[in-house]
């Protein structure tokens, strides 16, 4: 099974949320996005990597 990269991973979390499409900006920082974005990408990631989406080492480094 191929497990998705950092660029794929940001890709699939703003088609999963929609809601958030509007505050997409690409010079933003992780830290510059409100609670409920931050909190779900990582619950996102979390979710990739119990599913074997992602690897560990893409997990540890994601940042939204």
């Amino acid at each position: 099974m191929k497990t998705m990269n950092l660029t794929q991973l940001r890709a699939a979390f703003w088609r999963a949320f929609p809601e958030f499409a509007s505050l997409k900006r690409s010079r933003k920082t992780q830290n510059d996005y409100p609670t409920d974005v931050r909190v779900t990408w990582c619950d996102f990631i979390e979710a990739a990597r119990s599913n074997c989406e992602i690897t560990d080492r893409v997990a540890e480094r994601a940042t939204l």
